[in-house]
């Protein structure tokens, strides 16, 4: 899947302790998105979380665009499930992408339903976690 993935343009890094994989090129490291693809296992059960991370200048949002167990999601879906959000960045300006996440999304961590400091710490990890990417690709 990944290879097919790259194949359309997108870059990924694989965080093996994480068990996350993230998703981008260089116009969403330059937008401040990413794509994130986590294993969850809780409670003897293996969980696949797809979100779409971004933060600007006023705030920062985690789109949760797919939760499903392994055991009732196929690799093809979660290639759809991506492929489908990189195309909706690729094909509409950045303002109309957001609310097209906002609209598709099963939930989200909102920035109103945040305290100042969490915002702030949300911020902070997301802005991290890009430079780092950007600082990898720089390499």
């Amino acid at each position: 899947m990944i290879k097919l993935l790259a194949h359309k343009g997108l870059k990924f890094k694989h965080y093996h302790l994480k068990e996350r994989t993230v998703f981008y090129n260089d116009q969403m490291l330059n937008d401040n998105i990413i794509i994130c693809q986590d294993v969850i296992r809780k409670n003897n059960k293996t969980s696949i979380v797809i979100t779409v991370k971004h933060y600007n200048e006023f705030q920062a949002i985690e789109w949760i665009m797919c939760y499903a167990d392994t055991n009732s999601i196929a690799g093809i879906q979660i290639y759809r499930i991506i492929l489908d959000i990189y195309e909706m960045y690729n094909d509409f300006p950045l303002v109309l992408f957001l609310e097209m996440l906002t609209e598709t999304m099963i939930g989200s961590t909102h920035p109103e339903s945040q305290t100042p400091e969490s915002k702030k710490e949300m911020t902070e990890a997301f802005k991290m976690e890009i430079d780092l990417l950007k600082n990898d690709d720089n390499t």
